[in-house]
């Protein structure tokens, strides 16, 4: 409770004081290396996610925050293997899809990503088809497909979790002539014009 009203140190010592009982409350260490890690505290966060680990080798929410951490240190392959494994324990995992994603982009591996997409449409619940739209259109704008990209973030836009990211991607797409021209002016000598055209500046006007 005192995590949700916004009172961090009254929630870590709220949160301490329950492993003090129990010394292998997971909640408790899930929530206080959450509570580290949004406060910048990385070192608290690695302690409590590896204290975790070793009880739970399987939990998810440490491996994530863990995972994260070797991010903020460089360490992207390990970061990318940590998230491979979560999602061979559970395909539909969006949160960490959409993170490998954007790994795989940066480490020039985008070909790896279709059997992870795959793989999570079959485990796919209805509920969370957003989730699943929003990865494709991560995927279809990585790789330089927008029409496929605006589709697919379209259909996640309306959802209450990747709404607000789904829009800010369809904004940069049509924004971001360069890579992911959607509208295109042409100059007298069918040259393209790479600048964001009326139309596109119209689409993401409305999206804001």
């Amino acid at each position: 409770m005192e995590e949700r009203d916004g009172s961090d140190e009254d929630a870590i010592i709220a949160y301490n004081d329950c492993l003090s009982r129990y010394n292998e409350h997971k909640e408790a260490m899930v929530s206080l290396a959450r509570l580290y890690q949004n406060t910048g505290s990385n070192e608290q966060c690695s302690s409590y996610c590896n204290k975790l680990l070793k009880i739970d080798p399987s939990n998810e929410q440490a491996t994530f925050m863990f995972a994260n951490l070797m991010l903020m240190k460089d360490q992207t392959e390990g970061a990318i293997q940590t998230y491979i494994q979560l999602l061979e324990k559970t395909p539909d995992n969006f949160n960490t899809l959409s993170q490998l994603i954007e790994l795989m982009r940066r480490a020039g591996r985008l070909s790896d990503i279709p059997k992870y997409l795959e793989n999570a449409e079959k485990a796919c619940q209805r509920s969370s088809l957003s989730g699943l739209h929003f990865c494709k259109g991560l995927y279809h704008r990585c790789i330089g497909e927008p029409q496929q990209a605006l589709k697919n973030l379209n259909t996640a836009r309306f959802d209450n979790f990747y709404g607000q990211p789904a829009s800010v991607n369809m904004i940069e797409i049509y924004l971001n002539p360069t890579n992911e021209m959607i509208h295109t002016s042409q100059t007298g000598n069918d040259e393209q014009v790479y600048s964001a055209t009326t139309e596109n500046i119209a689409v993401a006007n409305e999206l804001i």
